[in-house]
C-alpha cells in the first residue's frame, strides 16, 4: 500500500480547503484502511496551538486499485484560531487492518492574506507633510471589528495608530494618514492592519525626502 498526502501551495484566508489522502494498492486482496485526518493550528516554530478539525474514516481499497479520502476544513473551523505568522498542519495516520501496516504523513502551510495597497508620493521636501493611503478588500464573509492601522517610518518620530470603523463582509477598506518628513533620504513607510477576525496585513512604500 502506498499513501500520499496532498500538499497545499496556496490557500487564501477566507477560503475552505480539503485535507486529502490518496491510497494505492498493489495487492491482489482487498484491504481495509482506518485513517484519522487532522488539521491543527501551530506557531511558526511548529508547536501546536489547537486542533481545528479531525475525522476518522474507514476505507475499503479494492485489489490493485486507488482510493481517495478527504476532510473539508471550513473558514469557521480556523477563523481566529491561528496565531500571527502561524501555520496549519495537515496530518494523516493510517493503518491497514489485514497487515497491521502503519503510515503517518504530515504537511504544513501558511494561509495567504491580502496585501495592503499603499499609495504615497515618490518624493517630498524635508519638513513637508504628505498623505499615505492604505487599502484592501476584506476576503471574509464576516464583519471585522476593533480595526486599526499602524503607520511607522524612520522619517517620523513615533508610529501613528489610527482606529478604523467596522469593515463589512467583502467590504473595501481605505485609510488615509498624514505624515511629516523629518529626515533626509529614502525612507520606508511600513503600514500594518489589525482587527478581530483578520490581522497581520502589511504593506511598504518608499518615499524619498529631499532637501529644500
Amino acid at each position: 500500500m502506498d499513501f500520499k498526502l496532498e500538499q497545499k501551495e496556496f490557500v487564501m484566508t477566507g477560503q475552505s480547503f480539503d485535507v486529502v489522502l490518496r491510497m494505492t494498492s498493489s495487492c491482489r486482496e482487498t484491504r481495509t484502511v482506518k485513517t484519522t485526518l487532522r488539521a491543527t493550528a501551530t506557531h511558526y516554530t511548529g508547536v501546536s496551538v489547537t486542533e481545528l478539525k479531525s475525522k476518522r474514516i474507514k476505507t475499503i481499497v479494492k485489489p490493485r486499485a486507488e482510493a481517495e479520502i478527504r476532510m473539508t476544513v471550513d473558514v469557521t473551523d480556523y477563523l481566529n484560531k491561528i496565531p500571527d505568522m502561524g501555520h496549519i498542519k495537515m496530518s494523516a495516520m493510517s493503518q491497514v487492518v489485514e497487515t497491521k501496516l502503519f503510515h503517518a504523513d504530515s504537511d504544513d502551510f501558511q494561509l495567504r492574506k491580502p496585501q495592503l495597497k499603499i499609495k504615497a508620493p515618490s518624493e517630498v521636501k524635508i519638513g513637508q507633510t504628505y498623505d499615505i493611503e492604505a487599502s484592501f478588500v476584506n476576503p471574509l464573509d464576516i464583519t471585522l471589528t476593533k480595526c486599526r492601522f499602524n503607520f511607522e517610518s524612520s522619517s517620523i518620530r513615533i508610529p501613528v495608530t489610527k482606529p478604523y470603523a467596522d469593515v463589512p463582509p467583502n467590504g473595501e477598506v481605505k485609510c488615509n494618514c498624514t505624515l511629516k518628513a523629518l529626515k533626509l533620504g529614502e525612507k520606508d513607510v511600513i503600514v500594518g492592519f489589525w482587527s478581530r477576525g483578520l490581522s497581520g496585513l502589511t504593506g511598504t512604500v518608499t518615499v524619498k525626502v529631499n532637501s529644500k
